[in-house]
This record gives structure tokens, C-alpha cells and sequence, in this order.
């Protein structure tokens, strides 16, 4: 299990957290930018769409979740 961090506060302790599958987080971390892909919390069993955010550092550890999709 690999955790998500949600939002693009300064503090990632201060982000939402979602727990998904090594598959999930692998298929995130390999996604040509810009992406949205779904993924399962596996916490709650919620399908989510995850897109890329941009923190400014051009890393991947800023996401969001895409409501345009549900």
C-alpha cells in the first residue's frame, strides 16, 4: 500500500492522504503529465479520479482529484 498526497499545501502532512495499491501508485508515478487516472482508496473502496497538480517544483507530489469526470 502507497499513500497519495491530495492538494498543494506547503505542509504535505497537511494534505488529504488516500492509501492505494503499488499498481495505482505505480501507474501515476509512470503517466505522461499532463494525466488523470483512476484509482481505488483502498481505505473506503471509492473508485477516484486523480489528475496531476502543479506545486512548482515540476515534481508528482501534488494531486487533485478530478470531479469533471464523475
Amino acid at each position: 500500500m502507497k499513500t497519495l498526497y491530495i492538494g498543494t499545501e506547503y505542509n504535505p502532512e497537511d494534505r488529504i492522504k488516500i492509501d492505494v495499491t503499488e499498481d495505482d501508485y505505480n501507474r501515476i508515478h509512470s503517466a505522461s503529465k499532463p494525466f488523470t487516472v483512476m484509482v481505488t482508496d483502498v481505505k473506503t473502496g471509492h473508485l477516484l479520479y486523480i489528475s496531476d497538480e502543479d506545486c512548482g517544483l515540476g515534481c508528482r507530489c501534488a494531486l487533485r482529484f478530478n470531479t469533471e469526470l464523475l
